[in-house]
């Protein structure tokens, strides 16, 4: 069907009545339409539907990173979709991690996302508080490796990653940053708090 349209000369980026350009549409798809929707997104970038498309300030490549849609974020990175968000708040590497799909963050930093000196939103999350709040260790392993630093501190109560790890009881996490990244124990929060004495009482 979407062939059809497109050969009948139907523009690809034009928006639906809300607003939806196709792009973004497909980059949207569900779960289960991962395949078709990355069938069609090939369609609309040969046709040269704008690769920076947008619904409100939701671009069709933040779209498939909240997804988890690593095909889509590669073909619409390789379409030249900006994967650094341009100054966004919540660039696509933001939801890249939350979706907690480490295939989806590979190709967002394979794709140009900067994962160094960067805080997301209002919140001013980094990176690494991002992964620790999904607590995905492997996550956090492409984020240091990229240039995302283990003791930065961001957020409104001036945490840590070990510090947002505690709080949400990611015992892995938790324990992957202190052996192995030996992220530093001393630092304390804007109320004085270790992340030590953050940890709910199931935790080790």
């Amino acid at each position: 069907m979407t062939q059809a349209l497109l050969a009948l000369g139907c523009d690809p980026s034009l928006p639906d009545g809300w607003g939806f350009p196709p792009l973004v549409a497909a980059a949207a798809g569900n779960l289960e339409n991962f395949e078709s929707a990355c069938v069609i997104l090939d369609l609309l970038l040969e046709a040269k539907a704008n690769p920076h498309s947008a619904v409100g300030s939701l671009t069709a490549l933040e779209c498939a990173a909240r997804g988890g849609n690593a095909a889509a974020v590669r073909r619409l990175a390789a379409g030249g979709a900006d994967a650094t968000g341009g100054g966004a708040k919540y660039p696509p590497l933001y939801y890249g991690i939350l979706s907690g799909d480490v295939e989806t963050v590979t190709a967002l930093l394979d794709g140009g996302a900067v994962a160094r000196d960067v805080k997301f939103g209002d919140e001013q999350l980094t990176p690494l508080m991002c992964a620790a709040q999904v607590g995905d260790i492997y996550i956090g392993r492409l984020l240091l490796g990229h240039g995302a630093a283990a003791d930065e501190i961001g957020g409104e109560h001036m945490w840590t990653a070990l510090h947002e790890a505690a709080t949400r009881g990611r015992d892995l996490f938790y324990k992957w940053l202190r052996t192995e990244v030996m992220a530093d124990t001393t630092i304390r929060d804007s109320r004085g708090r270790l992340a030590s004495e953050m940890k709910t009482p199931h935790q080790t």
